[in-house]
């Protein structure tokens, strides 16, 4: 787990360093690439499903745990709106000053 951590923090700054455009079809490709795995995607987690059973998570947490094609697709659709929103990154969004 550590490892994974670690190549996040640092995939996290490649991505920072690219434009827009790339970003986004990255993205795009995300969401593409969810929607063609929903398959295998939905066995996998029929054995988290399993151990969150075994485990006896709450049936909230076994909720947010579940996928079915119907959620997998709303995760891609998701992306494509992230996707087709304004980037964010260098611009300014909302500031205000206080007094010293």
């Amino acid at each position: 787990m550590e490892t994974f951590l670690q190549q996040a923090k640092a995939s996290s700054r490649i991505l920072a360093s690219l434009d827009g455009k790339t970003k986004n079809q990255l993205l795009m490709e995300m969401a593409d690439a969810l929607e063609a795995n929903s398959s295998r995607i939905e066995e996998k987690n029929k054995i988290d499903m399993q151990e969150g059973e075994k485990n006896q998570l709450s049936s909230a947490l076994m909720d947010r745990l579940f996928l079915d094609t119907k959620r997998i697709s709303a995760m891609a659709t998701a992306i494509r709106e992230i996707a087709a929103m304004k980037d964010p990154i260098g611009r300014v969004l909302d500031g205000w000053i206080t007094e010293d």
